[in-house]
């Protein structure tokens, strides 16, 4: 039988361990920001075969996101060129913002299909939304939309900067549409190999 001193013990120690994670997340961005301005962001490039590999992110993310269901909508058959543990860090970043940026919304939705060369991701939510002057600093180091989620947690802005980095030393590009109280879609494209 549990005395009422273990549940709140139990309590405390999910909320520490919580803290611990963001910290060490925070560090770690703190470190890529370091690399990306040293010149030193090396990506590993190997042809990785798109399909399977969403589907198991997608797999892992939702066993962590148990408010918003994350849905496949299209996933092609497509062999890209790319660093897995990179790509691994964009889709994530784009995952875990739709689900902190729409607190009300049931799910998230997303693409891969094949365009011109390229194969061309996207991150669907439902949530608050991006003002339109807003939209061209999202992918600034530090910048974060002001006051939309009091419950998005300790965050310094630098998620979609360093996705955007990586995206980019890629040979590829992120971009976002978004309205406000409407949600929002981000894109990023991967060329095929």
């Amino acid at each position: 039988m549990k005395k009422a001193g273990d549940t709140a013990n139990g309590t405390f120690l999910e909320k520490m361990e919580l803290q611990v994670l963001r910290l060490e997340k925070l560090i770690r961005d703190l470190l890529e920001i370091t690399r990306i301005e040293s010149g030193k962001l090396s990506l590993h490039p190997e042809p990785l075969p798109f399909k399977e590999f969403l589907e198991q992110i997608i797999s892992d993310l939702q066993l962590i996101t148990n408010m918003h269901q994350l849905i496949l909508t299209e996933n092609s058959v497509l062999t890209i060129t790319a660093d897995p543990t990179r790509l691994t860090q964009v889709i994530t970043n784009l995952v875990t913002n739709a689900v902190k940026y729409s607190p009300e919304g049931k799910k998230v939705e997303i693409a891969a299909k094949e365009e011109n060369g390229f194969m061309i991701c996207s991150v669907k939510d439902f949530g608050v939304g991006i003002a339109a002057n807003e939209q061209s600093l999202i992918f600034e180091r530090f910048h974060q939309v002001a006051g939309k989620n009091p419950n998005a947690g300790l965050s310094l802005g630098l998620g979609l900067y360093i996705a955007k980095e990586i995206v980019e030393e890629g040979s590829g590009k992120l971009w976002l549409e978004s309205e406000p109280n409407k949600g929002s879609i981000f894109y990023f494209s991967v060329p095929l190999t």
